[in-house]
């Protein structure tokens, strides 16, 4: 059996909220998932679920590992590192902050730039985003993400510190239970960087080189693309799917993109494993 856990890029359950599109174009397609089983003739325990955080994708694999279920082999694909629950509530504090300020070097929103290029009107692109977001969110995220560069600092180091923790106790976990193992970045990972004037990529990766087990990670070969920000030399399945997205609003891979992300594994899962 794979046991195969992410967010909304592996959940088999994924619809597209984007409402302008047809039935046939919002979901309902292989994820990649299923698309590696067919492949490998291996049933599959798909714990993908839509919105979630990398604390939900942690607790998944370690529960089904504490079952004493039958794996054959464990495929993660982590998403946004800033993600996290609160009083059963998904926060997005990046994406929120991106959605409604400026960022980059465009210096636009990113829902202004869709509008100004008319792929898509303001109240097409209004009504989407209101489905993800909650305006209180908006105006507890943006002054956040302004703050002085030693507040961002703690934010960064708790941030990497939480998200390595999680790879490298689940990666010992399976090693230790001799289950083979495959972990991979979906979602671009902290791109705090981008999101901050106030905070550079030269600072995130001096956060991630300090932590613990940064060393372990970096060595390890069942990781893919690692440190998964491309800027430091990794890589996310993001830039795999960039021209394979369900629509001009919603970034989701596609059809077309599930089958890239499963040859992408299925190349690695033949370099370790075969």
């Amino acid at each position: 059996m794979i046991l195969a856990a992410g967010c909304s890029w592996t959940d088999s359950n994924f619809v597209s909220l984007d409402q302008t599109l047809k039935d046939q174009d919002r979901g309902g397609w292989p994820m990649w998932p299923e698309i590696m089983g067919k492949e490998l003739n291996l049933k599959v325990k798909n714990v993908g679920l839509s919105g979630c955080d990398n604390k939900y994708i942690f607790d998944a694999c370690i529960d089904e590992v504490w079952k004493h279920t039958k794996i054959d082999l464990c495929v993660v694909m982590w998403t946004g590192w800033d993600r996290f629950r609160y009083l059963n509530i998904q926060k997005y504090p990046m994406a929120t902050y991106a959605m409604a300020n400026p960022v980059g070097e465009d210096n636009k929103t990113y829902a202004d730039q869709l509008i100004v290029d008319g792929k898509r009107t303001e109240k097409e692109v209004n009504e989407f985003f209101s489905q993800y977001f909650l305006e209180k969110d908006l105006d507890e995220f943006t002054p956040f993400y302004n703050q002085p560069n030693d507040v961002l600092k703690r934010y960064s180091e708790d941030v990497i510190d939480t998200t390595f923790r999680y790879m490298h106790l689940l990666a010992i976990t399976l090693e230790n239970n001799n289950i083979p193992y495959i972990f991979v970045q979906g979602t671009p990972a902290f791109p705090l960087g981008w999101v901050s004037s106030n905070y550079s990529d030269e600072e995130v990766l001096k956060d991630m080189m300090r932590c613990v087990y940064m060393p372990y990670l970096k060595k390890n070969k069942n990781i893919i693309g690692f440190p998964f920000q491309r800027s430091f030399g990794g890589t996310t399945m993001f830039n795999v799917v960039k021209n394979y997205e369900v629509s001009e609003l919603d970034k989701h891979p596609n059809g077309k993109g599930q089958n890239l992300m499963a040859e992408k594994l299925m190349r690695h899962y033949d370099l370790l494993y075969r």
